[in-house]
């Protein structure tokens, strides 16, 4: 995927790989710095579970220390 102005303005580069990883290259305007992105989309996600889930038991945690304080 491309869009923006590669001459002057704001652009970005996407490639999707079928493995679900995806490369993102692109700038901002005025300021023309180029940022790299690497997605592992699979990774990500498997992350965000565990994440999610390890909030979970510490909010079951407190609730249940809170509960033993009545």
């Amino acid at each position: 995927q491309r869009s923006g102005n590669t001459n002057v303005g704001e652009a970005s580069f996407t490639w999707n790989f079928k493995n679900g990883m995806a490369i993102v290259v692109y700038r901002g305007w005025p300021d023309t710095t180029t940022f790299l992105q690497i997605k592992d989309k699979a990774s990500y996600n498997k992350m965000k579970a565990e994440m999610d889930a390890q909030d979970k038991k510490q909010l079951q945690q407190k609730a249940k220390q809170q509960q033993a304080a009545f």
